[in-house]
């Protein structure tokens, strides 16, 4: 059942001050999010920091194939006196539902979802000098409304320049924590210095492991320049990547519905915007290692890879990431190698550079948030069960059965 919500593109409130004029609206519908393409690009374009998850295309991809069932956008827009978008909050609003038994009403991001990490750098958009007055209004907006119970927002850069602004806003109620890191690569310093400051087992491993795998086999490393390449790339990608999770036991990410038309499609815009990096490593005449990235003001942002597991004596895995750090090392046009938030402690062996994240949350008194609390805590609860009693490949059995009984 779709959320209750407010009517589609109901007019909520006025700027908070009369010398600063805005005007908010909620827009519930899938063509809101469809007519704002334009207005949203140009707001993007202008706001101080963004990032690539913020862009309309991958916002609308997301919706399209990944929106929980149920959902409905709770876009919030402010325009200035003049009709102009001068901010946005790119927002849906969803159940919580555990075994198809709905629970509270959530507002979160659009591209987040507490059991599936898509997209990272969320945010408030303001165009630069209006970050007060969105922050604000966007608040004001949220306390009118009364369709939901509570608001999750995930992956919030520590950096934003509207937190300031909106949390405070929302009062109280409203609270910030620290979420995972992000670990990054300066690569404006040089190859060769990198390397130097490396941990010595990490920078003897990618030389012996790289030299030897020459030394045997006939490598082509290349990165995607063509429409033709991108097509067989992407093939590789979906297979190689299957292939090394399965090896683990795990299902891997495009057994999820739809996300292998989400990440094609997302991955063709970004070729044709010259947003993409895909970088694909041929052994012996087969493609054995791709790793793909997403490329936005200057930052490549690492998504997801995949590599044949026969050559995980190898190190693949190590040699594939090594030769893609230093082709962005080498590019002129990065100044970052992201390797985004999550788990993989192999973060921390490459680079003591982190980047926080934070996660706000605020709920409100009702009956939904008390359900809500009480199944968060249950499941606490059994994740710390699991862990004290169960063996480490009967905990991952259970917690992929635990994802499927909480999508209900």
């Amino acid at each position: 059942m779709k959320p209750a919500g407010p009517r589609e593109g109901q007019e909520i409130g006025v700027g908070i001050q009369d010398r600063d004029p805005s005007v908010t609206a909620i827009l519930t519908e899938v063509a809101d999010l469809e007519g704002l393409r334009h207005e949203w690009d140009d707001l993007f374009t202008d706001v101080g920091r963004g990032s690539f998850f913020l862009r309309w295309h991958w916002v609308h991809l997301w919706w399209r194939d990944l929106a929980p069932p149920g959902s409905s956008p709770f876009i919030i827009s402010c325009r200035d006196a003049s009709g102009r978008l001068i901010g946005l909050a790119p927002l849906y609003l969803t159940r919580y539902t555990v075994a198809g038994i709905p629970y509270a009403r959530e507002i979160r991001f659009i591209g987040s979802n507490p059991r599936e990490r898509t997209s990272e750098y969320l945010d408030l958009m303001a165009r630069r000098g209006h970050e007060r007055l969105v922050g604000q209004s966007i608040a004001a907006a949220l306390l009118r409304a009364p369709a939901w119970d509570r608001l999750w927002l995930a992956f919030l850069p520590a950096g934003s320049e509207i937190l300031p602004h909106f949390h405070p806003a929302l009062g109280a109620a409203a609270s910030v924590s620290p979420g995972p890191p992000a670990h990054i690569i300066d690569t404006t310093s040089g190859w060769d210095a990198y390397l130097k400051d490396l941990g010595p087992a990490l920078r003897k491993n990618i030389g012996y492991y790289t030299r030897r795998l020459l030394k045997t086999h006939r490598c082509e490393f290349s990165r995607v320049g063509t429409s033709k390449e991108l097509d067989e790339a992407v093939g590789a990608l979906i297979r190689l990547h299957q292939a090394r999770w399965r090896a683990k036991g795990e299902p891997g990410s495009f057994a999820r519905p739809r996300f292998d038309t989400f990440l094609r499609d997302a991955m063709r815009d970004s070729f044709d915007t010259d947003r993409l990096r895909l970088w694909t490593l041929a052994i012996d005449g087969e493609m054995a290692a791709t790793l793909l990235a997403f490329v936005d003001r200057g930052v490549v942002h690492y998504f997801q890879g995949g590599f044949d597991p026969a050559y995980a004596r190898d190190s693949l895995g190590t040699v594939m990431l090594a030769m893609c750090v230093r082709d962005c090392f080498e590019a002129g046009d990065v100044r970052e190698f992201d390797f985004m938030a999550g788990q993989g402690g192999y973060k921390e062996s490459w680079t003591t550079m982190t980047r926080p994240n934070l996660e706000l949350t605020m709920t409100r008194p009702g009956a939904g948030t008390l359900a809500y609390l009480a199944v968060a805590r249950g499941e606490r609860l059994a994740r710390l069960l699991l862990k004290a009693t169960l063996p480490r490949t009967l905990r991952a059995a259970a917690r992929r059965w635990a994802a499927l009984w909480r999508a209900g």
